[in-house]
Formats: C-alpha cells, structure tokens, sequence
C-alpha cells in the first residue's frame, strides 16, 4: 500500500529529473549528502545543482523507481537515471538514495550513485556551462 510518504518520494524523483524541485517538499534546514562532495551540503545548494544538472539534457533526466522502501521516517530508493546530453549523448547511472523525514517533508538525502558516468559525460558540460557564466 502506498503512503503519503512514498507519494512525496516518487513526486521529488519526478521533478529531480525535470530541474524543478518544490520546495514545500523540504524542511528549511534540508542536510544533503552525494557520493560527489563526500559532505553535507545545505539543501538550497544541492536545490540549485539540480536544476543546473537538468539544463544540461536535451529533455527530461528520468528517474525510474525501482524499489522504494518506507519505515517511519526514512526511506530509501533504488532509481534508475537516463536521459540525452545537450551534447547528444546518452546518459544512464544507478542511483540509490536515502530520505531522513520529518513532518512529511524531506529534511535530509543521501544519494550513491557510479560516478564514472557523471565524470566522464556531465562534468565536462557543468564545467563548461560555468565557464560561460
């Protein structure tokens, strides 16, 4: 049976993907932790890279849940990620993600996920589109 809780973790995968977080969805004081930076990061910063790693497809990054697993206030979910470059290529990585809740709302994420694929195809675009800035 689905939860509000499950509902609210398949809604952030679904607007993670398009670059436009809600932010009623988070707590204000949202901790976010990736593979990438190994440290917790306040959540507006971790906001605001997704919506600039969103502008670097051609389209929508997809996340396809899975498994999604809920126990009180946590939760955690195997999702998979594809979509087209801006530059033509195609990207696909395995990602896993831990959700602390707190008043139905995410307060912390901890997201795992292969880091070749962001190395070797996003990073030399994000890097590129902050040279531009």
């Amino acid at each position: 049976m689905e939860s509000p809780t499950h509902d609210l973790i398949r809604r952030f995968f679904a607007n993670l993907g398009a670059g436009t977080p809600d932010p009623d969805m988070f707590t204000d004081d949202m901790i976010a932790w990736t593979i990438s930076t190994h440290a917790d990061a306040p959540g507006q910063s971790y906001l605001g890279a997704t919506r600039m790693l969103a502008a670097l497809f051609a389209g929508t990054l997809r996340y396809d849940v899975k498994a999604l697993i809920v126990e009180g206030d946590r939760a955690a979910a195997q999702v998979r990620g594809s979509g087209t470059l801006a530059s033509g290529e195609r990207y696909e990585n395995d990602y896993a993600h831990l959700f602390d809740l707190r008043d139905g709302r995410i307060a912390r994420i901890a997201e795992f996920f292969d880091p070749a694929p962001v190395n070797e195809k996003i990073m030399p675009l994000l890097l590129e589109a902050m040279a531009a800035k």
